[in-house]
């Protein structure tokens, strides 16, 4: 799709796709670690509609996409941004101009959309926790570099020094270039958070977090740089109207100051996802039981909640984070039992059957 874009002439779009493919891999595989080893059976009726609703929205999608895709002529709003863009702008990257020039409202909006996305997203893991990481079955054998954190991890923290530096001094560059060329404030902050992920993925310890990065006060300074741009150009007349002027002989615009306001949001959201999805949480606290209700002893509450790692003793335990927990207390007191007393494995095995049939 990118290849695509590129050779149509949208290197931008183009950029954008490649970019947000990466960091939606490095999510989507963070979040694949902490979902649980098994869901609820669905009966076949259900799959095989889902499976049917499935094909026929792709093929929809792609019967669309390949049907209105250079089929229509250039509107009038698109001759005007081609031919009178630069004039009323000054700048030459048509999408950029529509993004924070013409259409900068728009992008406002969406900003604000993104940024209480970052926040949903640490609310909802406040409140809720995570599940423990899943454990692969694999065994290393004895001297493996596998079985060793730092030897494991050699390459990506050689790559994230050298790279490292490159790819914000490559960031910042597509930040301040995007009135002219191909960039802007969300590629400039996708390639920035493409470090992030280096940083993150060079760590050698889960429990370690390398990012202690204020994300929601970025998210914030990002909508408030924005909207105190668009309150700037109320001395022209309009909320959101750029304004321009030099500095030693170089041309200055607001919207280069509006896409600061993106790029800190931007990097802001996928520094929140990275940070609490990625860096592994202590050990669950103990459980007690009120009634027939497990519960955790209560502990002391961290003062702050924007910086400071997770921790689940400060939210409500997740009920299947309990199950989880009951069941592997469950096996462990059966076979202990089981083993004293002489009882058969397969007893302990149907008990255990017995019990997870109780949970579900």
């Amino acid at each position: 799709m990118a290849l695509w874009f590129f050779e149509l002439g949208a290197a931008d779009v183009a950029l954008t796709q490649l970019l947000v493919e990466i960091l939606t891999v490095v999510v989507i595989v963070l979040l694949l670690n902490r979902l649980p080893s098994t869901f609820h059976r669905t009966g076949r009726r259900r799959t095989t509609l889902a499976a049917v609703v499935a094909v026929l929205a792709g093929a929809a999608a792609a019967v669309a996409v390949w049907s209105l895709t250079g089929r229509r002529g250039l509107s009038d709003a698109g001759q005007y941004f081609l031919t009178e863009g630069e004039a009323e702008t000054g700048g030459t990257n048509v999408v950029n101009t529509i993004l924070v020039d013409f259409r900068a409202l728009d992008t406002l909006g969406e900003l604000t959309v993104l940024g209480v996305a970052g926040i949903a997203i640490v609310v909802a893991l406040e409140s809720r926790g995570l599940l423990p990481k899943l454990h692969s079955p694999v065994t290393e054998p004895a001297g493996s570099p596998i079985s060793d954190a730092e030897d494991n991890t050699m390459i990506l923290r050689v790559a994230d020094r050298l790279l490292g530096p490159v790819i914000v001094v490559l960031s910042l560059y597509f930040l301040l270039r995007g009135h002219t060329q191909p960039g802007g404030g969300f590629i400039a902050a996708l390639i920035g958070a493409a470090g992030i992920a280096l940083v993150y993925l060079a760590a050698q310890d889960d429990r370690v977090s390398r990012l202690e990065l204020p994300y929601l006060k970025l998210i914030g300074a990002g909508v408030v740089v924005a909207v105190g741009v668009g309150l700037l150009g109320l001395a022209e007349g309009s909320f959101l109207r750029p304004l321009h002027f030099y500095v030693l002989d170089v041309h200055i615009t607001t919207a280069l100051i509006f896409d600061v306001g993106v790029y800190l949001a931007v990097v802001g959201v996928i520094l929140a996802a990275i940070s609490r999805l990625g860096v592994e949480e202590k050990e669950p606290p103990p459980l007690r039981r009120v009634g027939s209700t497990a519960v955790p002893v209560p502990g002391p509450r961290p003062t702050s909640t924007t910086a400071e790692p997770h921790h689940p003793s400060t939210a409500p335990l997740d009920r299947s984070r309990v199950r989880v927990l009951e069941r592997q207390s469950g096996r462990a007191t059966e076979t202990a039992t089981g083993t004293a007393a002489g009882t058969p494995s397969g007893t302990s095995a149907e008990g255990t059957d017995r019990h997870r049939g109780d949970d579900s």
